[in-house]
């Protein structure tokens, strides 16, 4: 019923010289929707009908009360109605400067400022011509059409009043008048008597259409690519209007001798009318809305499902980075990026790609700024996959492919997230950023480019990890061994991995003397799994996320302690003794333990050796910052006892820790508390490094709720539909919550 009373009082003021309905459209704060509606009736009549049909009829049925009855208010009194209006504007100026107060303060800011009053004061003083008499003619449609082009600007430029141009050319009222007389004939039914009504009717109702959708489109481009500038310029249209509907109405010869001491008395009457009538739409709007964000969310659904599977169709495995290339993490990564540009575009979001790195889609406004950061990048797809990795499938109610939790589903459900915040209209304070890079799973040089040009968020949150909370992350020291096999190894070719943050569920090995049978007997005294065939011997284990090896098993472990045992050599005495089954770095002496960040990990992610030269990459997660150099020396004491072997030590990444009493992590705890029913889990630590160690006021929050399979790396990846809606919901509401 709200909307549909605002679109009333918008229509209303189309009519009203002076007056422009994109302004009180700002003042009633449903500018952005009715901005929308203008850009996108044309190509999506459906959809914009579907969504602002009361704020649209209510805008017709204003317009059509308009038409009625201010020809016959503005003969009578139209001081008074003019003040009216005047008193609703001026009650709104300061709700609007409430919202960009925050705003970077820049000179050039003002003088727009500047620039729009006294444009709109201005406008008033146009009025000279007289009144002209409309015929049907040529001439007559072509100046209508051009008029109705130039006066839609009321409806999506404020303060600029369509109606005062009208009469600055002496068409304000006789169209008034013979819009009037037409739909006095069409409600008596006397079609044969609105010959010339019609085609004044027709053509200026072409060139309004034209003008709204072209215009509309105009200043959506301005406000996503000069947000601050617009909107200054749109304070000042509005404050300007405030006195150009009194000036309109001063200037208008036609309305002096109605204008007395009792019409001002009245008008300022009227004008305490308008001020309280401001106030209460102001009330209502900032009165706390009860959203219920768990049935909201489920309206979004199947859109969610399908965008997800046109997402995780890409193929967004790093194989190749390439610093001077326009695709640095390849060409999937660069199309699933302008997928989603498309995609958030379409939906009337500000994007910016940053050289195909990544991108960000934005909506808010104010000077602070949330980031929700997510990736699109991927693991390679290894293991028994039951379907196509690449070719998602939709199965007893998940979606089963490569990234759909880690991490294309959450960065779907963050976005319908924002998506839901937008279409409720709800009212935002800041700006936020969904941040997607490219590069997560590989070193993060997608967000280190990314920060080097654009703004650090002051909090925010990545849907990369598990619910409740994540409030700190280890540290990483992460490093590589690599040497020469000396003349007593047996090894010809190892592979096993491709990743170092991935315990590798598979081992291969062609080695110089027969011990298939010794292999075999091995594999079944230890109930391990592998075999031999054509030459190689294979190991097979489990697979899991590195930051947890103590929930897999490493193939290349299996397959190097059989070597150790039966044909030993320089390359497998050192491996036993420093790293096999030892997810804790005991054998090392690095064991460190810390009752907040618990255990340090240490996962031997990917072996190579191939012509006696081998490397082996080695992820290593630290629960404390204090070790770096310590972790060093024990690595740099082990390989010192060992002819050939060299080591070389990754950048170190600190470990990340937010306090778990601040006022980010306890809102959006509140909020999953409240949408998914879950009071008892607490928010935690963990040895996973997520895209939140890149603010200081960030955390890891979900979408994995507790209890629930973990299957991210693994064959057979999955999303739990049900759970994503929920996501949504989550989402949207702690998102709402950081920035009413």
């Amino acid at each position: 019923m709200l909307k549909l009373l605002k679109g009333i009082f918008i229509g209303i003021a189309y009519i009203i010289a002076g007056l422009s309905g994109a302004t009180v459209a700002v003042l009633l704060k449903v500018y952005n929707e009715l901005l929308d509606a203008c850009a996108s009736i044309v190509k999506a009549p459906f959809k914009v009908i579907k969504k602002s049909w009361k704020l649209l009829f209510g805008i017709i049925l204003g317009l059509v009360i308009g038409v009625i009855t201010i020809e016959k208010l503005y003969s009578i009194a139209p001081l008074p109605i003019s003040m009216l209006f005047s008193g609703i504007v001026i009650a709104g100026i300061p709700p609007i400067f409430l919202m960009i107060k925050n705003e970077k303060k820049q000179f050039k800011n003002y003088i727009i400022f500047i620039f729009a009053f006294i444009l709109v004061l201005a406008l008033p003083f146009l009025f000279k011509s007289e009144n002209k008499v409309l015929n049907i003619s040529l001439s007559t449609g072509i100046i209508l059409t051009l008029f109705g082009f130039v006066t839609s600007t009321s409806l999506v430029v404020p303060g600029i009043s369509g109606s005062m141009i009208l009469a600055s050319a002496g068409y304000y009222e006789p169209i008034l008048k013979i819009l009037t007389n037409l739909l006095e004939k069409v409600l008596k039914f006397k079609f044969n008597e609105i010959g010339t009504n019609l085609f004044v009717f027709f053509t200026f109702a072409i060139g309004l259409g034209l003008g709204v959708v072209l215009i509309a489109n105009l200043m959506k481009k301005l406000l996503a690519t000069h947000k601050s500038q617009m909107d200054y310029a749109i304070l000042g249209l509005v404050s300007a209007s405030s006195i150009s509907i009194i000036v309109a109405v001063l200037k208008d010869s036609n309305h002096r001798e109605s204008i007395t001491t009792t019409t001002w008395l009245i008008g300022v009457g009227a004008l305490f009318i308008g001020l309280i009538l401001g106030w209460l739409f102001y009330r209502m709007d900032n009165k706390e809305r009860k959203v219920d964000f768990l049935k909201e969310s489920k309206n979004y659904e199947k859109e969610f499902i399908k965008s997800t599977v046109e997402l995780l169709k890409y193929k967004t495995v790093l194989e190749k980075y390439n610093e001077n290339s326009n695709e640095p993490f390849g060409h999937e990564n660069k199309e699933a990026l302008d997928y989603l540009a498309k995609m958030a575009k379409r939906d009337g979001f500000k994007v910016k790609n940053v050289d195909n790195y990544a991108m960000h889609i934005e909506f808010g406004t104010g000077t602070e700024l949330l980031g929700i950061l997510g990736h699109i990048d991927i693991v390679p797809a290894n293991g028994a996959w039951n379907t196509d990795p690449f070719n998602p499938v939709i199965k007893d109610n998940r979606i089963y492919a490569r990234g759909a939790v880690d991490d294309k589903g959450p960065v779907m459900a963050a976005y319908y997230a924002l998506r839901l915040i937008k279409d409720l209209d709800l009212p935002v304070n800041k700006r936020i950023r969904l941040i997607i890079g490219c590069d997560e799973e590989s070193g993060n040089r997608c967000l280190r480019h990314y920060f080097k040009s654009e703004e650090l968020p002051g909090m925010g949150f990545s849907p990369d990890a598990n619910y409740p909370l994540i409030y700190g992350e280890k540290a990483f020291q992460n490093f590589d061994l690599t040497g020469k096999l000396l003349n007593n190894s047996s090894i010809i070719s190892f592979y096993s991995g491709d990743r170092r943050n991935i315990v590798p569920d598979t081992a291969r090995a062609i080695i110089k003397v027969d011990l298939e049978k010794e292999y075999l007997l091995y594999l079944k005294e230890n109930n391990y799994k592998g075999e031999v065939k054509d030459g190689q011997y294979f190991a097979y284990g489990k697979s899991c996320h590195g930051m947890s090896p103590e929930e897999g098993l490493n193939a290349a472990f299996i397959l190097i302690d059989f070597l150790n045992k039966y044909c030993p050599c320089e390359f497998t005495n050192f491996i036993c003794k420093y790293f096999t089954f030892d997810p804790y770095g005991e054998k090392l002496g690095i064991n460190i333990f810390n009752e907040d960040m618990k255990n340090l990990s240490l996962n031997c992610g990917v072996f190579k050796i191939e012509d006696n030269t081998f490397e082996i990459n080695v992820d290593c997660r630290i629960p404390n910052n204090e070790y770096f150099d310590f972790i060093k020396k024990r690595v740099d004491m082990a390989v010192s006892k060992y002819i050939g072997i060299e080591y070389k030590m990754h950048d170190r990444v600190m470990m990340h820790y937010v306090d778990p009493n601040s006022v980010l992590v306890k809102t959006l705890m509140n909020a999953y508390q409240e949408i998914s029913g879950d009071k008892t889990s607490k928010p935690m630590t963990i040895g996973g490094g997520t895209y939140a160690k890149f603010i200081p006021n960030a955390v890891a929050f979900g979408p994995m709720f507790p209890n629930s399979p973990d299957v991210i790396h693994q064959p057979n990846e999955y999303l739990e539909i049900d759970e994503y809606v929920k996501n949504i919901a989550i989402y949207a509401k702690s998102i709402y919550e950081l920035v009413k």
